[in-house]
């Protein structure tokens, strides 16, 4: 691995998603926000996914679940919309 390699890989992918989602110009009830990404990284279901494509095991061993897991991308894609936010007719 080299440095920056996690934000390369893991940081860089996720947050293309998330900025992708919050410059949409759809409405509020349909667009994915912080809210949203932050419920799917809390759920078990984000346990299903990896975070890298190259998972190794603590003594350097490759990970047998590097090729049978998901990318996480594909978990935050496919999350549902989970927070509402109540407006009113003050915002």
């Amino acid at each position: 691995l080299y440095p920056g390699h996690f934000v390369d890989n893991v940081v860089a992918p996720i947050f293309e998603i998330v900025s992708k989602s919050m410059k949409s110009k759809a409405d509020h009830p349909e667009k994915r926000n912080y809210d949203d990404f932050n419920e799917f990284f809390w759920s078990r279901n984000c346990l299903n996914y990896r975070y890298s494509s190259d998972m190794e095991t603590l003594d350097g061993r490759s990970s047998p679940h590097s090729t049978t897991l998901l990318p996480i991308t594909s978990g935050l894609i496919d999350s549902p919309k989970t927070f509402l936010e109540k407006r009113s007719w003050l915002r």
